[in-house]
């Protein structure tokens, strides 16, 4: 038998669902299981059932209520028989039920197993700790997931719905709705610990509306927007939570907030801390300390770096020069290419390369966010170090003691690469402040005007788009002169794409999946991983590549590109993604602004759309394919812009297309489409 008051009252035994009689025969059992098995009053039920307002003659209606109950429960029972579920006890009645049998008593029985073992976890997440030594495997946080998963699962409704606002009924809810909220949080820390990070961000947003006090759900929250990819928005939270919690109580956010903003703006949040060893080991050497510390980005991969071997090769090369000293020379490198492409990947490949042999690592990476202070990578930079910044208040504009801050952040690097072989990374310098990018410039030139000093290597990654500009050009052309190992990462190919989609999916994909993978991707591994997830998934690749829509996270990526173009440009983007993937001037002209092809003045209109194009040039979102001819960069580009047009507007677009191609011989099949 199981009884459910998660929601309104239902019973079901090994036959299916019970039919338990009208809302007082279900209010009067659901009161019996709100005492869990103790003895209630006759007249404490009554009160119960009808509210604090019975009728008279209240005990004889209860009574029938009792019988009703038994006969639904218990139809085999004897008839001068009391039954075994439904009991009459002194000074009432009972539900004699097991535990199990009960979901309110089932469900804080999970939420209690589980969160003794979650809690830990979810504070070494929230604190950036590693994990507990005996921390469950991947297999374990998955078991755990689905527990709570099933338990929540029990969730009908309101809880004890059908004694409305009894006092007793009120208390308990209350009771019951903090072990949910309890539940939610532990399933969204083992929801970030297994990757889930999308699932789990918009699951916090609708948690931590309903409880704005509540810290940890909006840490991880944070931290599930960080791991998506997400930094800006995760910042935008933690903003939000500090405001919510100074208006609100006039308090500063406790340490866990603040652990997860720094490791936010470090873009630390992707990493799951590994187990802490079961004892510590013998206390090394100050040198040892920072040789051997734990390297400051992810694990490998579950997929490996095909279609980078080449690219790889050279890194690990000059690896391998700066470790054996023998010019005494610095080496720099500098990595470009689309988001998603891989340079960041590759970058670490190459660390843990360098790690294994004996080289010191330094990583700094920058930050999009507009609050993250100045010289923010070489803050963790020197931390790595053992090392700190210069406590100036200055550091941040072009004076002298702005200058001299510059040079105490080289000397350090500096010092530290001649005590040791040392890499350097600093990644994403497309969101470097100024003063940063001037501390790597300034360390360029100093670091060969060392000559035999310094054993250090300088890996760099930036976006190609928008090409440099700025103090960033000027940082790529003083790397030019230095002879920078310059690697511009394009797509993967064929056989690349089906290698890593194989390794995600463990299924080899066919000759024309691969083809069709490659072409919707063109070969960059982020779009392909996510599809790959997907397709692992579901299952049917073919389904997956006729879906109009990308994927979220690639949908998510693709839309804050977009948004950061001007107006102009986003709703041309979009009546060209009607076009199609590849589009003519004059079709997007004419199709963008009938009104001036057909008045004559066609060639300011076409001057318009150049303007225009020439941003999302600029974004890499689109290319030349020709004289007059361009395309768009992804077929994912295209199917993102297009997802953003209503079908009303796109229908319209589609009609001016049609007019615009009407009359061209060639044509035909494009005008019908239309």
């Amino acid at each position: 038998m199981q009884i459910g008051v998660l929601g309104t009252t239902v019973a079901s035994d090994d036959s299916g669902p019970i039919n338990l009689g009208g809302p007082k025969q279900r209010a009067l059992l659901a009161a019996l299981a709100l005492h869990r098995g103790r003895a209630v009053a006759v007249d404490t039920l009554a009160d119960m059932v009808w509210n604090g307002a019975p009728p008279p003659g209240v005990s004889g209606t209860l009574q029938g209520y009792v019988a009703g109950l038994r006969r639904a429960l218990e139809p085999g029972r004897t008839t001068r028989g009391g039954g075994t579920l439904l009991v009459t006890e002194q000074p009432g009645y009972a539900l004699r039920l097991p535990e199990e049998d009960l979901d309110t008593a089932a469900f804080e029985q999970a939420v209690a197993t589980a969160h003794s073992q979650v809690a830990p976890l979810a504070d070494a997440l929230c604190r950036g700790r590693a994990l507990p030594p005996g921390s469950p495997d991947a297999g374990g946080l998955d078991a755990l997931h689905r527990t709570l998963d099933q338990a929540l699962g029990r969730w009908r409704g309101v809880p004890f719905a059908d004694l409305g606002e009894v006092a007793a009924a009120e208390t308990e809810r209350a009771r019951l709705e903090e072990l949910r909220v309890l539940a939610t949080e532990d399933r969204a820390a083992l929801g970030i610990l297994l990757g889930l990070h999308a699932t789990v961000a918009a699951e916090l947003d609708a948690l931590t509306r309903q409880h704005p006090l509540r810290e940890r759900a909006w840490a991880l929250r944070a931290l599930a927007l960080a791991g998506s990819g997400r930094q800006a928005d995760a910042l935008a939270v933690l903003r939000q939570v500090r405001d919510v919690l100074d208006e609100e109580l006039g308090l500063e956010p406790g340490a866990e907030l603040r652990a997860v903003q720094t490791a936010v703006l470090r873009q630390e949040t992707t990493t799951v801390p590994e187990p802490a060893p079961a004892a510590p080991p013998p206390a090394p050497s100050t040198a040892a300390t920072q040789e051997h510390a734990p390297l400051p980005f992810p694990s490998p991969w579950g997929w490996s770096m095909a279609g980078r071997e080449e690219e790889l090769t050279a890194l690990t090369d000059l690896v391998d020069r700066v470790v054996a000293g023998g010019d005494r020379s610095p080496a720099f490198v500098a990595l470009t290419g689309e988001p998603g492409i891989g340079k960041s990947r590759l970058a670490i490949e190459t660390a843990l390369y360098a790690a294994d042999h004996g080289m010191t690592i330094a990583w700094g990476r920058c930050s999009q966010d507009d609050g993250a202070p100045a010289l923010w990578p070489w803050a963790t930079v020197l931390e790595r170090l053992g090392s700190e910044l210069p406590t100036s208040d200055s550091a941040d504009d072009d004076g002298g003691a702005a200058f001299r801050a510059w040079e105490t952040v080289v000397e350090a690097v500096l010092t530290a690469a001649t005590a040791a072989p040392l890499m350097l990374v600093i990644d994403d310098l497309h969101w470097a402040d100024t003063s940063s990018l001037r501390v790597l410039r300034l360390l360029t030139e100093a670091a060969v005007a060392e000559g035999t000093g310094p054993r250090l290597l300088v890996l760099t990654t930036w976006r190609e788009h928008p090409p440099p500009e700025g103090a960033l050009a000027e940082v790529a052309e003083a790397l030019a002169r230095k002879h920078a190992l310059r690697l511009q990462l394009r797509g993967i190919s064929a056989d690349a794409t089906a290698q890593v989609f194989a390794q995600i999916t463990e299924a080899e994909p066919t000759g024309s999946e691969t083809d069709a993978l490659r072409r919707r991707t063109e070969g960059n591994p982020f779009f392909l991983v996510e599809y790959a997830r997907l397709a692992r998934e579901r299952g049917d690749v073919a389904a997956l590549m006729a879906e109009p829509q990308p994927p979220a996270a690639v949908h998510e990526v693709l839309s804050r590109r977009l948004a950061q173009l001007d107006e102009p440009t986003r709703e041309l983007l979009q009546t060209a993604s009607v076009l199609g993937r590849i589009f003519e001037l004059g079709t997007l002209v004419r199709t963008a602004h009938p009104d001036g092809a057909t008045s004559g003045v066609e060639d300011g209109a076409e001057e318009m759309v150049l303007d225009a194009l020439d941003t999302a040039l600029a974004a890499g979102l689109v290319e030349e394919d020709g004289v007059d001819r361009f395309r768009f960069t992804h077929a994912l580009v295209r199917d993102t812009v297009l997802s953003i047009l209503p079908q009303s507007r796109r229908a319209r677009v589609h009609a001016r297309a049609a007019t615009a191609l009407a009359g061209r011989p060639g044509h035909e099949t494009e005008i019908a489409r239309h």
